[in-house]
């Protein structure tokens, strides 16, 4: 009978356990409770069954859900989002008016001196160049007055030549920021050279392939060609007697010989020789140093290679530009019968990537008319000759 009763009170209680409500907290914690009931803002329960057990309440916002015994899972309220991580931020420094602007300009000024310091890329192909305040000096020391030929008066003979002064064109540039232009008379008459001086503190590269001269029928030539001129001589070979007697020997050594008979003789030898004259593309010219464009090459009656000049030379018809002998005329641009144009390419670099250009031009201003030739014609003395007086030669026809 005992265990009859024991076994009752058990089942009686597994029975009481199932019957219990069930709260699930936010936290986790699970209660069983009874007499569960929902309103607008509590639960409330009891922790016993019966009317015995004392009632208790806790706040809707703490419970996930609830079930009761004999029904579904009802869902209270949300979970809890997870708390955001706040970054918290260092007080931050304060700092006076006055020094955030004494800082603000100590950086605008490094900005401004890295800036300057920094060297600027110059543009690639051809770059202007400032003309220097000497140009019209330099042009108008080319162009001063003259006035004839000496104390020679015209004949009523007709000249077949005439010596020609020339003058810078207006608008010439003979000089910029970089080079100047200097045009030197030669040794001999009616004949000069051209040179390039270098005015800044850099190496300058004078690109000849593209320098010009430009004649007055619009043809021109650059002052590089690619031209190579070679030549070779023979030896030659004889023998002098001290009668003045000349005969043909076998080679030897230049010495002094007595022959048997007791005539003294010199043996001369002439070796082959060798001349070649190669043109050179880029003219490099040194800080403060000048060099000349290089003229034209040519073999004299010779056959010796020698250095062509630069010239002035031109043929006009006589019957517009004639002159009797001595006289002499006088041409403005507008009218000159002769003009030749010139053009220098120059760089701060070989690849002539940069590169700048100066052009001037020469005319016929003057004209001193010649009866034959100009064998006996003396440059000094002509009325305002100087060392910038530039002669040429004009050919009536």
């Amino acid at each position: 009978m005992k265990r009859v009763i024991i076994a009752t009170f058990t089942i009686l209680c597994l029975l009481t356990a199932a019957a219990q409500d069930i709260i699930v907290k936010k936290s986790g914690d699970t209660l069983r409770v009874y007499d569960l009931k929902i309103n607008a803002k509590f639960i409330t329960y009891r922790e016993n069954p019966g009317k015995d057990s004392p009632s208790k309440r806790i706040g809707k916002a703490k419970v996930l859900s609830v079930k009761k015994a004999k029904g579904k899972s009802v869902a209270i309220s949300a979970p809890d989002p997870a708390p955001a991580k706040v970054k918290v931020q260092p007080p931050a420094a304060k700092v006076e008016k006055d020094t955030v602007v004494y800082f603000t300009e100590i950086l605008q000024q490094d900005s401004a001196q890295r800036a300057a310091e920094k060297p600027a890329k110059e543009p690639k192909g051809e770059v202007a160049r400032a003309v220097s305040p000497d140009n019209a000096r330099l042009v108008g020391q080319y162009n001063a007055p003259i006035g004839g030929y000496g104390s020679k008066e015209p004949k009523k003979s007709k000249a077949h030549c005439a010596v020609a002064i020339m003058g810078v064109t207006e608008g010439s540039v003979l000089a910029n920021e970089d080079i100047e232009v200097e045009i030197t008379k030669c040794e001999g008459a009616l004949r000069y050279n051209i040179f390039v001086r270098n005015k800044s503190d850099r190496m300058l590269f004078v690109d000849l392939e593209n320098c010009f001269r430009i004649f007055n029928d619009g043809t021109f030539r650059p002052y590089y060609c690619g031209k190579q001129i070679r030549q070779n001589r023979k030896s030659n070979e004889k023998v002098t007697f001290s009668d003045k007697h000349t005969s043909s020997r076998p080679s030897y050594d230049s010495r002094r010989r007595t022959a048997s008979h007791g005539l003294t003789y010199n043996i001369e030898n002439r070796k082959e020789t060798s001349q070649t004259v190669k043109e050179q593309k880029i003219l490099a010219i040194p800080p403060m140093g000048k060099a000349a464009l290089p003229p034209l090459v040519y073999l004299d009656e010779n056959d010796e290679i020698v250095s062509l000049y630069d010239s002035f030379v031109a043929t006009l018809p006589a019957a517009e530009y004639g002159l009797r002998d001595w006289q002499t005329a006088a041409y403005d641009e507008a009218r000159t019968p002769c003009r030749n144009s010139f053009i220098i390419t120059y760089s701060p670099n070989k690849k002539m990537d940069v590169f700048s250009t100066v052009k001037f031009g020469l005319y016929v201003r003057q004209m001193i008319g010649l009866g034959t030739n100009f064998s006996s014609f003396d440059e000094s003395r002509i009325n305002g000759y100087d060392k910038n007086t530039i002669c040429g030669k004009i050919y009536f026809e």
